[in-house]
């Protein structure tokens, strides 16, 4: 009986710290950038988690982009302080 209450006990602590380890998972995940980083031509840039101010004031890209793929997920967001996405 004593070993099921230590199990329940530290079941208990587990739970306790599950949603510690749920914020420090989100947080992994908002430092995404795009890739790769600007500025390239005809390329497929990828754009996950949050990007902010990535090439200066802009959230990402350059004027001289061109030709370029963008895949930006569901979930994902672009931010500048001037613009949010730039290219050519």
């Amino acid at each position: 009986m004593r070993l099921l209450a230590q199990r329940y006990s530290l079941l208990l602590q587990a739970i306790a710290l599950a949603p510690l380890i749920a914020l420090f998972a989100s947080i992994d995940r908002a430092e995404a950038a795009c890739t790769p980083a600007a500025p390239v031509d005809n390329t497929i840039v990828e754009c996950t988690g949050a990007t902010t101010n990535q090439n200066g004031a802009n959230g990402y890209g350059s004027s001289r982009d061109k030709g370029n793929t963008y895949n930006i997920v569901s979930g994902a967001s672009l931010t500048g302080t001037s613009i949010e996405l730039l290219f050519g």
